[in-house]
């Protein structure tokens, strides 16, 4: 029998079912179709940015149903997730990024409270190899699957919905 991987498996399910539902979470679903195509969307959108297979990505997003999106289109763009807890403190958050590397770290715009683009941007200005934070506007809700944006100092996505902002250094 041969071997599989998780994107094997998932494009074959894909095709199987693809209005079946993929992912569940506080009282959200995602079908296999929207998972395969956020996930894509948002694979192309990172490697338009310049993020290349083996580059280390942090995610600093609450669990749910954005934070499996970014995880199946790291592993669709061959990028590493380090995952980071809400619950750390920036040195805590330093130390990670710090020995994986990471070239982006992704963050909600609000969540506990805690302004985590304004740490983020901290945290970048004191690490050569973090180019990019990119910010999840509603970290409850769906990543869409239009997320886009160019390479810049400071852009929004193009199109109606888009909720991934970019910060490049």
């Amino acid at each position: 029998m041969a071997r599989q991987d998780g994107l094997a498996l998932m494009e074959a399910l894909l095709i199987e079912h693809p209005d079946d539902v993929a992912l569940m979470a506080d009282g959200h679903s995602l079908s296999r179709r929207a998972l395969h195509r956020s996930a894509s969307a948002l694979a192309a959108h990172w490697l338009e940015l310049g993020l290349r297979r083996g580059d280390c990505i942090a995610l600093w997003l609450p669990n749910g149903l954005a934070w499996m999106q970014v995880v199946f289109a790291a592993a669709r763009s061959g990028l590493l997730v380090i995952p980071i807890s809400t619950r750390y403190k920036p040195p805590e958050v330093r130390h990670l990024l710090e020995v994986s590397r990471a070239r982006a770290i992704i963050v909600p715009r609000h969540f506990l409270e805690a302004d985590f683009v304004a740490i983020a941007q901290q945290l970048q200005a004191g690490l050569a190899t973090l180019e990019w934070v990119l910010v999840h506007e509603q970290a409850d809700q769906l990543m869409p699957p239009e997320a886009s944006g160019q390479p810049g100092d400071h852009e929004g996505g193009a199109g109606e919905g888009v909720q991934l902002e970019v910060f490049k250094r």
